[in-house]
């Protein structure tokens, strides 16, 4: 199997990165309601993307940081939507979005 255009080393990465990607405990607001999980993009996706958005990182360890923080902010969201329980008793994200450079 062919890999996809993000999934490839940057040409001048420093180190090998893993492709593989890892779900999240965040789940999918989906129209279907069936259970998914948002998927973390894999280290080679993130490295990637931030290359695009002009960042230049000097350790992989920022990666894993990226989803622990993601994690760790979800249980933040959780802790307020236990406050509306009876509105909403099953929170989901519909997406993900980010300002980089703010």
């Amino acid at each position: 199997m062919m890999q996809s255009a993000n999934q490839k080393p940057a040409p001048d990465q420093p180190f090998p990165l893993s492709t593989e990607r890892q779900t999240s405990s965040i789940p999918k607001a989906t129209e279907y309601g069936t259970a998914q999980f948002w998927q973390y993009p894999s280290q080679p996706m993130f490295w990637n993307a931030m290359l695009r958005k002009g960042w230049r990182w000097k350790n992989e360890d920022i990666i894993r940081i990226q989803n622990a923080k993601n994690e760790q902010a979800w249980k933040e969201v959780l802790k307020w939507e236990a406050l509306h329980l009876k509105e909403c008793g099953n929170p989901r994200l519909k997406s993900f979005g980010g300002k980089a450079k703010d």
